[in-house]
């Protein structure tokens, strides 16, 4: 049983237990892996990766997206939560996997490089029990046995999702800009009601001359009354903080 313990400035500030044991780490290897379309299978793209002493197996749809063969892999924005069918050995230790599932759970999809550090979202990857208190503190942590870490606990799981279809329409004889909410707690079931496509977004216009306006909206939608190149749509939590910035050229 590895205890992780978690202090700042000298003083133990919280601690928690493993019973399962520490998650398994590996990385990347081979070229660099583009991030993909959100929410479709991409069929085509691959990861290779180095995860000593695991045996990894193909799965269905079925089990994947009921949360088997799921993989953390560390990137420069976050970390990316990835779903993949097939699991091909395919040297010591070596496995390539395909039929991705990219930025699950509102994760950011982007590229890596060799080397990035994985880990298997299995039984044995744990959460920290952090507190609202810990929010933007300067942190140390060390499990069991192994090194001291310092690190800044930003709660990023619990930040709104981006956006999604963000589109210009023409509609009513005007010009919109419009996309859809996305959260965990919205039901992805036919069987339950539809969720509302509301909350707070700030939207921000830049217009030929690079000068940007920004615009707070309760609303999925904004009416476009300018000559505006580009926009960014940022969902904003209950809590003040602003998710992830989407971004389309108009």
């Amino acid at each position: 049983m590895a205890e992780i313990v978690l202090s700042q400035a000298g003083a133990v500030a919280g601690r928690a237990l493993l019973p399962q044991g520490v998650s398994v780490l590996g990385q990347t290897l081979g070229g660099a892996v583009l991030g993909r379309t959100l929410g479709r299978w991409d069929r085509h793209a691959q990861i290779d990766v180095l995860l000593p002493e695991q045996q990894l197996a193909s799965k269905s749809e079925t089990a994947v997206l009921n949360g088997e063969n799921r993989l953390l892999v560390q990137g420069d924005i976050g970390a990316e939560f990835i779903g993949f069918l097939n699991a091909e050995l395919i040297d010591v230790d070596t496995w390539r996997l395909t039929g991705l599932l990219r930025g699950l759970q509102g994760s950011p999809i982007q590229a890596f490089e060799s080397g990035a550090i994985i880990s298997l979202a299995d039984d044995r990857l744990l959460a920290l029990q952090m507190s609202d208190a810990e929010l933007s503190l300067d942190l140390v942590a060390r499990a069991g046995l192994a090194d001291v870490r310092s690190f800044r606990f930003d709660n990023a799981a619990d930040l709104m999702w981006r956006v999604g279809h963000l589109r210009k329409q023409q509609r009513d004889g005007g010009t919109y800009l419009t996309w859809t909410a996305r959260a965990r707690d919205f039901p992805e079931s036919w069987a339950v009601p539809e969720t509302s496509n509301s909350g707070v977004f700030r939207v921000e216009l830049t217009d030929q001359a690079g000068v940007t306006q920004t615009v707070t909206v309760s609303q999925p939608e904004v009416l476009l009354t300018g000559a505006y190149v580009a926009a960014n749509v940022i969902a904003i939590g209950t809590d003040g903080r602003a998710g992830r910035r989407v971004s389309i050229m108009l």
